[in-house]
């Protein structure tokens, strides 16, 4: 089996906000991966939502997971995996004032079960995707004038210049499924 993750946002158009459109993460499994076989569209249906904190972890029958994001809230940028740790980037524009930019958090989830794991306040501008090393996540941020000292912005996280690190989540036994990673490939 081979999981495809992403999230939904309108990169081309960041400010645009629209009470029609949900936006979220989605964990998809390809349980006939590496053989291809048609098996129609694929709905939501069939899906998961574990959006909700009591939420349970998908059934075997479930072709995976998904977690509804907030009112105009997007992902921005690539999601970085790590340590069955899932890094996305989100932004919500500031509707009010479209000048100005709006804030953003980094989200990390379960890989498995798609549960949140921890969510950071990241504050005002638009943060890249993030990068991991050395048991730190590392994201960029623009949008907001550079400090060159450090700043604390809460949950172990400090923002110096255009550079936002923290120390990443660890997943719980219980925010996890079984899974054996055999090899890696990512697409660009």
């Amino acid at each position: 089996t081979v999981w495809a993750y992403f999230g939904t946002g309108n990169h081309d158009k960041l400010q645009l906000s629209q009470s029609t459109i949900q936006n979220s993460i989605f964990g998809i499994k390809d349980e006939k991966f590496p053989l291809f076989e048609s098996t129609g569209k694929s709905t939501i249906s069939k899906l998961k939502d574990v959006t909700n904190a009591g939420a349970t972890c998908p059934k075997e029958d479930n072709l995976g997971w998904y977690v509804n994001l907030g009112r105009d809230e997007r992902v921005t940028g690539k999601i970085e995996i790590n340590n069955k740790v899932l890094f996305a980037p989100l932004y919500t524009p500031d509707v009010s004032q479209g000048c100005f930019p709006g804030t953003s958090a980094l989200a990390e989830l379960g890989y498995g079960c798609g549960k949140v794991l921890r969510r950071t306040e990241l504050g005002a501008g638009l943060i890249t995707g993030a990068r991991i090393f050395n048991n730190k996540v590392y994201v960029g941020i623009s949008g907001t004038p550079d400090n060159e000292e450090a700043v604390s912005l809460g949950g172990g996280f400090t923002k110096k210049g255009s550079i936002i690190s923290g120390e990443i989540a660890t997943p719980s036994a219980s925010n996890s499924q079984k899974a054996v990673i055999e090899s890696w490939r990512e697409r660009f």
